[in-house]
């Protein structure tokens, strides 16, 4: 009996033990817990960043901090959903749509913009609670990023531009002076072996040579001349031009390109034809000196609001070529080309194929224009 007793009593303490250090861990974790949200609290209430909580499905803000109403500039919960680009009239964005399949928000961005502020960018990044449905969002100022960004552009448009200025003097310089100079040499040279006797029969040859190659010189001189500014482009219009790069290309290197035209760029701005015209012409340039290609194509469509450039050889690829190798990491010419598509908004991609020739795929946007700003095609 006593025995029994016993061991009720030692059953009896080990339940009561393990029941007591239950409730203490549990009073611990409450502890931890409360004192993590209270710091998460602090962090929230007081943070510099943009801080929010919504409803996934409706869009419905639940709570926000200090901070992101002042970067919005409204103290009213009901207007935070449409100006953070998740409604729309009261209809859910393919943003907030798309939340429950991707899970997050990885960088929306944001142009505020109202007659009682100034413009203002926000990044959103946010993570779904799939366990209440709600998501919890960190909202970034970033206006001087952006602000950043737009003067790197315009000051990479300004080199730009004065670079085809300074291509435009060099060009009438070339043609209005060194050929004209040529062009007079060239006549002295025929005057000079048109009196010459039969009887000077090499010196006559050598005046035919040296007339030849003052040719050939104006030939070069016209061909640099119209590099650095095809007046066919101003006169006639981008397509003209193009056609002219190709023919002429086609007729030195022997290599055959073809251009196909999936819809016709019509009413280009001028500065985006000259963009896309000197890409098309870097492209070809590095085609027939460092390809080895037999063909090549160059393709060119437009929508409503982009106009898409690619050009593809059958060479040697960026891989084959220790040259092409560096223009794939950013030589110069690449990089040029880069940065006069980045300036317009537009996208650049250079790549190899996996027949081994060589890609080269541009976009840029654009406005539709009228008046002076069209050209002709």
């Amino acid at each position: 009996m006593w025995v029994l007793l016993a061991a009720m009593f030692v059953i009896a303490s080990v339940v009561i033990a393990f029941v007591v250090s239950v409730i203490v861990g549990q009073r611990k974790s409450i502890r931890e817990i409360t004192k993590s949200e209270r710091k998460f609290r602090y962090l929230f209430e007081n943070s510099i960043v943009g801080m929010v909580r919504f409803d996934a499905a409706t869009g419905r803000v639940i709570e926000t901090n200090e901070a992101l109403l002042k970067m919005l500039g409204t103290r009213s919960l009901e207007t935070i959903p449409s100006r953070l680009g998740l409604f729309e009239a009261g209809i859910p964005t393919p943003l907030l749509q798309g939340l429950e399949k991707t899970k997050s928000i990885q960088g929306h961005e944001i142009l505020l913009q109202g007659k009682r502020q100034k413009p203002a960018w926000l990044s959103l990044f946010g993570v779904l609670n799939e366990s209440d449905g709600t998501c919890e969002a960190v909202v970034a100022d970033i206006t001087q990023q952006k602000q950043a960004i737009l003067l790197l552009r315009q000051l990479s448009s300004k080199i730009i531009e004065a670079e085809e200025n300074e291509r435009r003097r060099v060009a009438r310089e070339l043609h209005d002076g060194v050929n004209q100079t040529l062009a007079l040499a060239k006549g002295k040279l025929s005057f000079v072996e048109h009196r010459i006797s039969p009887a000077q029969r090499k010196i006559k040859v050598t005046s035919k040579d040296a007339g030849r190659l003052v040719e050939s010189a104006m030939e070069d001189v016209r061909r640099i001349s119209r590099n650095l500014r095809p007046s066919i482009l101003d006169d006639l219009g981008f397509l003209p031009a193009v056609r002219a790069l190709i023919d002429e290309l086609q007729n030195r290197s022997k290599i055959v390109i073809r251009l196909a035209l999936e819809e016709k760029p019509k009413n280009l701005p001028r500065h985006i034809e000259l963009a896309l015209y000197r890409l098309i012409q870097e492209s070809l340039t590095n085609v027939e000196k460092h390809s080895r290609a037999a063909s090549a194509v160059v393709r060119i469509s437009r929508t409503d609001a982009t106009v898409r450039v690619e050009i593809a050889d059958n060479g040697i690829g960026l891989h084959g070529n220790p040259r092409r190798k560096k223009a794939r990491s950013g030589g110069m010419g690449i990089q040029g080309m880069r940065e006069r598509m980045v300036v317009l908004g537009g996208t650049f991609h250079a790549s190899s194929t996996t027949s081994g020739g060589t890609v080269i795929i541009a976009e840029v946007p654009f406005r539709q224009q009228s008046g002076d700003d069209h050209v002709r095609h």
